[in-house]
């Protein structure tokens, strides 16, 4: 034990410790149809909307350490008020390593805004879930998912790397940049539609509108797409591809990396793109 002690004694640097946590309970000005911006890092995030006329941020971060650990962090949060938006941005500086030992975060942003604001979100590794916000939706996030319930808006722009993006409902404007990860966007009335994919499967439930475009790549994946309301041309590009299709399509074209379909009642664009995979087109 005396050796023990006589080493630590001569590395100050290293300590058995945790890291400071860090929490957050507060109301903020926002303008009823204002923008909140968001940027934080591995955070579980929840943002709601409500008929309340401010903005309530609960922010809990708890850091726990066991071993061996060298150097120093610093953890905070700004959140600043500027023309009825609310802006709020994780800071953290300096940098923290483990000679051994354990490592554990419980990280968790829980916002309630008024239902018409805005949202403008910047994600690292954690989950976001966006329930019943009425304004334009963007969403850049990495290694997490994306969820939006209930969720009103006419604009509606994610990009995510490798995480899974989930719509329970959709209207007006809609473009998707994934990676690694698959879209499934239920009881859809969009206008328009840009989604391009990598590695992932996209499912796709909307009506077409006239004159609507619609856009859809994918890589090695899967396109299931489901009409419910309105036709139009569809203008398929394929390489080693299979295609079904269900209702009243007709075919106007084949070759053996191209088919053209059209689908009466209606004059929207849709044009599908996918190299390696499945595409299933379905009209009610």
């Amino acid at each position: 034990m005396k050796h023990i002690l006589l080493l630590l004694a001569f590395i100050p640097a290293l300590a058995f410790g945790q890291e400071e946590d860090f929490s957050l309970d507060k109301e903020y000005s926002i303008a009823t149809d204002g923008t909140l911006e968001l940027s934080c890092s591995d955070a579980e995030v929840n943002i709601t909307g409500s008929d309340r006329t401010t903005a309530h941020v609960i922010i809990s971060r708890k850091v726990a350490t066991i071993g061996v650990v060298k150097g120093d962090r610093k953890f905070t949060v700004d959140v600043s008020e500027k023309d009825g938006d609310l802006i709020i941005r994780e800071k953290q500086t300096g940098n923290v390593s483990m000679s051994f030992g354990s490592y554990s975060e419980d990280y968790t942003i829980d916002i309630e805004v008024p239902q018409d604001v805005s949202l403008r979100l910047e994600g690292d590794d954690g989950n976001l879930t966006v329930q019943r916000i009425d304004g334009a939706v963007a969403i850049n996030n990495d290694d997490g998912d994306v969820r939006l319930q209930e969720c009103q808006g006419s604009t509606f722009a994610l990009t995510v790397d490798d995480g899974d993006i989930v719509m329970d409902q959709g209207q007006g404007t809609l473009s998707v940049n994934i990676d690694d990860g698959d879209i499934t966007v239920k009881q859809g009335t969009f206008s328009t539609i840009n989604v391009s994919a990598d590695d992932g499967d996209v499912s796709l439930v909307t009506s077409l509108t006239d004159e609507g475009e619609y856009r859809v790549a994918v890589n090695d994946g899967e396109i299931d797409l489901q009409i419910t309301e309105g036709g139009g041309a569809f203008d398929i590009r394929h390489d080693d591809t299979e295609l079904d299709s269900s209702g009243p399509f007709t075919m106007v074209k084949s070759s053996d990396d191209r088919t053209q379909l059209t689908l009466p009642n209606g004059d929207a664009k849709v044009d599908l793109s996918i190299d390696d995979g499945h595409v299933e087109l379905r009209a009610l």
